[in-house]
């Protein structure tokens, strides 16, 4: 089992190959699982608006990507009868494959978490697709999500007095973002 710095009973670097372009931050791979849209709290975004106004939104992507695993991993173990396959394990018995088993079948979308940045493919069909790292996969992400996005309806009397509230606050306090 490769590094393992929290003591815990599987390695994060042995189980998730990110792409091809190795990228460290300590013990976790950049981009490795995580979604921006999913489990976004106000404080998430408060930090999305700060790294896009630092002009840094391939980061942030990456991220959120890794907060994404991270809450997986934090979760813990699903010690359920279904988490831990129970009905698999005497469905195929020793000394065969899990794969045609019922359990698999109905879980093995969802059983592990998917990055929205993360390249599974093998090293050829990724040199085939143009050979993207992490980051400019992150970039096409940000920029397809900020083409898509519809802002939320809003009541025009909120929206006039947020207006006027966000004009009266900066007439009273000098820019400093730049």
């Amino acid at each position: 089992m490769g590094s393992n710095k929290f003591k815990l009973p599987l390695s994060l670097h042995e189980h998730l190959i990110v792409n091809e372009v190795v990228v460290n931050q300590g013990e976790v791979t950049v981009g490795v699982h995580g979604s921006i849209k999913h489990n976004a709290s106000d404080e998430l975004r408060k930090f999305a608006d700060a790294l896009i106004e630092e002009h840094r939104p391939e980061k942030f992507i990456l991220d959120a990507d890794q907060a994404g695993m991270l809450q997986v991993l934090a979760d813990g173990v699903d010690m359920s009868a279904n988490g831990q396959a129970m009905d698999a394990i005497r469905e195929v018995g020793p000394g065969a494959h899990f794969l045609g088993c019922a359990h698999t079948q109905a879980n093995f979308e969802t059983a592990f978490y998917r990055s929205n940045v993360a390249d599974n493919n093998s090293f050829e069909q990724w040199e085939a697709d143009g050979s993207q790292d992490a980051a400019q996969r992150a970039n096409a992400i940000w920029k397809r999500m900020l083409a898509e996005y519809e802002a939320p309806d809003i009541d025009p009397g909120v929206d006039e007095a947020l207006k006027e509230y966000i004009a009266r606050r900066k007439a009273e306090q000098p820019d400093t973002l730049y």
